[in-house]
């Protein structure tokens, strides 16, 4: 059982844990499984996997950044970034009311035509509106919708520069009404969907308060140059990543529970009605059993909840256990902590192994620095294999090096968690 400080330290926590138990145990990726309460939970694990190109699939749902309404969402924030963009500009246009594929056609024509984007073709038509004042045209309902879409645009184009990336976020899905209508439609799907879109401007609110100089590009360029690992087929040797429902019936060597956390697990709806909550301690009980060789449980102090940091308390269901039979991780205070126009000393992590110490040991060894990587470099991956370094960026922990390996072309991997070896 390990007590974290954040949502970010659990996924990396997970992390350390996997890599350990590879070095120590050699086992296989496939041999473990990762257990969210909801797949919105899953946002902080994704990342964290991805970004030590662990290779991880999702059972029962679809990954984060592949959900339908984070789509949804990126593709207004991509529009703002880059105008030109006609994919992210299609997928908008789709979403609006009377708008079908034959007028995206329209457009795609009319801007081939002019050697414009679609963007550019919109916003000009808005233009033409406004210079026409009074004396404007009767339009129909699909270019009415169409010139909304442009005034959206115009209207972030125009605000952007003095907004945050977490506040641009937060204006543009308020703007386009989607936390209303899921919450509206009301059904367990919809409400599902609602969840994923809270965890993203999460994720953005985190990148915003935890990265110097953030920028919505930088946002971006994250979410996408992050380790792709979605292109392998991973169904032969892959993390499982699954909600604690589709886990009944199922055994794994080894078990981490994410997010033990009153509000959590147990579900904050939950808390009122006792047959509610009998549910959920059944469910708890149905993730504990899942494990043949070993459980890894996690909880965190603070985690960005609904876009904001939100101060946790750990699961009641923790207290129902017979604490002598877990090892206990807990966090402390050190080192320091990033805002977004300067660096300064504050609060981050450090683990104690209150069992075990030895183990804290070989954590570090997995965790070592990039150990002189530079361009050049010939090195060995464990998923990818070998690999030429093609540039190196950054420095610290967020030091990152393009990487072109033989199977699978270039990778950018973050160095102080790829556990490279030089050949």
């Amino acid at each position: 059982l390990a007590e974290v400080f954040s949502d970010r330290d659990e996924g990396m926590m997970v992390v350390k844990w996997i890599l350990h138990e590879i070095q120590d145990r050699k086992l296989h990726f496939e041999e473990y499984v990762i257990l969210c309460r909801t797949h919105a939970r899953s946002r902080v694990i994704e990342d964290a996997l991805r970004t030590n190109s662990i290779p991880y699939i999702i059972v029962g749902g679809v990954k984060f950044y592949q959900r339908r309404e984070i789509k949804d969402v990126l593709a207004y924030l991509k529009v703002l970034v880059n105008p030109k963009d006609d994919e992210a500009m299609t997928r908008i246009l789709k979403l609006r009311e009377g708008i079908g594929d034959q007028t995206v056609e329209k457009l795609k024509a009319m801007a081939k035509e002019i050697a414009k984007s679609i963007a550019e073709v919109l916003l000009a038509m808005l233009e033409d509106k406004n210079a026409e004042g009074d004396k404007a045209k009767r339009r129909t309902k699909i270019e009415n919708e169409l010139i909304r879409v442009a005034e959206i645009i115009k209207k972030y184009n125009e605000v952007k520069e003095g907004l945050s990336p977490s506040e641009l976020a937060r204006s543009i899905v308020d703007e386009i009404g989607i936390l209303r209508e899921l919450r509206n439609d009301g059904t367990d799907e919809s409400m599902d969907r609602m969840y994923n879109v809270q965890e993203l401007l999460s994720g953005i609110s985190e990148y915003t308060d935890n990265t110097e100089g953030a920028t919505l590009e930088g946002f971006l360029q994250e979410v996408s140059l992050v380790t792709d690992i979605d292109k392998y087929d991973t169904d032969k040797n892959a993390v499982t990543l699954m909600t604690t429902h589709s886990s009944k019936g199922l055994e794994f060597p080894v078990v981490f529970i994410t997010g033990l956390e009153d509000g959590i697990f147990p579900l904050s709806s939950s808390m009122m009605e006792q047959e509610e909550m009998e549910e959920e301690r059944r469910l708890f009980y149905v993730a504990i059993t899942r494990a043949m060789q070993k459980l890894y449980m996690t909880y965190a102090l603070q985690r960005y909840r609904f876009g904001n940091v939100s101060y946790q308390m750990k699961s009641r269901f923790i207290n129902e256990i017979d604490t002598s039979k877990l090892d206990y991780m807990k966090s402390s205070v050190m080192t320091k902590h990033k805002s977004r126009s300067h660096q300064e000393e504050g609060t981050s992590i450090k683990y104690e192994f209150y069992n075990n110490k030895a183990s804290d040991d070989v954590l570090n060894d997995i965790f070592r620095e990039d150990l002189g990587v530079k361009k050049g470099s010939v090195v060995f991956h464990n998923n990818f294999g070998k690999g030429k370094v093609i540039d190196v960026s950054g420095r610290g922990d967020a030091k990152k090096a393009s990487i072109h390996f033989d199977k699978v072309g270039v990778k950018n991997i973050i160095l102080k968690y790829a556990n490279l070896t030089i050949k």
